[in-house]
Order: C-alpha cells, then structure tokens, then sequence
C-alpha cells in the first residue's frame, strides 16, 4: 500500500510486485510439514501419494480433527489510543487448491478503527468470510453497543456453515477505543493472552462461550 493503490495482491501479479522489490524467492514448505500434509492425505487414498482431483476427499479431509487450522492474531493500543490489528495464519492443511481464507481479508478475519475497536478471528474462515465478522463488530461499537454486547450479536447472528450439525468453532478478539479487551469463541475450553497493564505479565483467560446453535434458540 506504500507503491500501488491496491490493498490487496495475490497469484502471479503478488509474486511479479515481489520481484521487482527484490523480495527472495525461496521454498516456504518445510520437511516437517510435507510429511504431515503427505501423511494426511494417504488416510484417505488407501496409502497411495495423494494427487488431483482432490474434491472428493475435500469434505473429510476438512473435518480432521488433527492439523487443520493454526491461525495467530493480536491486537495493541499504543499510549495515544491508536490501534492495530494483524492476523496471520498457515491455513487449513488439508484444503482444496486455491482455498482463500478470512485472514487475507480485511472486514473478515481482520479489522481495525481508531475511532470504534478492533477486531480479529481464528477458527473456521469461512464463517468470518461469510458473516464478515470483524467489521460486523467493529460496526457494532459504533452504533454504541458494548464489547461484549457487539461480540456476542455478531457470534450468534453466524450464517449456517452447512456442516451438518458439527461444531464449527469461530473465535473472535476484540478491544474498544478506550482499551477493553475480551475474546468470545462458538466452542468451549477456549483461551487468549493478554498483557497487564504495566507489561510486565501474561494473563491467561478463557474466552467468553457464545451458543450459536440455531435448533436451541
């Protein structure tokens, strides 16, 4: 956004723009995470390598309890009240080629106003995509809603996923302008960081449950 009018690139045209910043071109894909990414694969190929098409393990391979998400998110209030948000994630593992998810999409997983809060999301991307849950918060603390009463409307509001009933978990981390903080999250036993006051601790808290099962409502 300092060279080009665009916020964001992707595919070919983000590898040319990398290019021609001098950006290094190496291997991003360690060892490690080959064999994990082979090893899950041959669960459902009957031990064969995996190869294309890949659509009709896509529905299983999502639902592995195991490696399939690892999204890390933060949000920071300087002295002067400015905020920032930032989401990076390494995907889910097992996906179908040319999946794009929530964190690459500011107002989905990811969204920051001086004025009103930011907000970010880990957990299932489609959800934040569909229900552009970052900036559906934010929006909330503008009207004049509370941090907890915006989170909470957003988290219950979700458009079905269509996973057949499955729990889908969604989890959200938000701050206001004048610094309150909390986390809400679609599944239980779910936890975030945040540092004291001062700086000079962690703290550790679960993250407030939101029931988002439409039948029990």
């Amino acid at each position: 956004m300092d060279h080009l009018p665009h916020v964001l690139l992707v595919g070919a045209g983000a590898a040319a723009f990398a290019a021609e910043h001098g950006l290094e071109e190496r291997e991003m894909l360690t060892a490690p995470a080959r064999e994990t990414w082979t090893k899950g694969l041959r669960r459902y190929t009957g031990g064969l390598p995996p190869s294309p098409p890949f659509a009709s393990l896509v529905h299983d391979l999502v639902l592995d309890p195991e490696h399939v998400t690892g999204t890390v998110n933060v949000i920071a209030r300087d002295a002067g009240g400015g905020l920032a948000s930032a989401a990076s994630t390494s995907g889910w593992a097992w996906k179908y080629p040319g999946r794009v998810g929530d964190t690459g999409i500011i107002g989905a997983g990811n969204y920051c106003d001086d004025r009103f809060g930011a907000a970010t999301c880990t957990g299932w991307g489609e959800l934040a995509i569909r229900g552009r849950v970052a900036a559906a918060i934010v929006a909330w603390l503008d009207r004049g809603l509370s941090l907890d009463d915006a989170c909470s409307a957003v988290l219950t509001d979700l458009p079905d996923a269509g996973m057949g009933g499955l729990e889908t978990p969604l989890h959200v981390l938000a701050m206001d302008s004048g610094g309150r903080h909390g986390a809400f999250s679609t599944t239980s036993a779910s936890r975030y960081v945040y540092w004291d006051s001062d700086h000079s601790n962690a703290v550790v808290r679960n993250r407030i449950y939101v029931n988002v099962d439409k039948e029990k409502q």
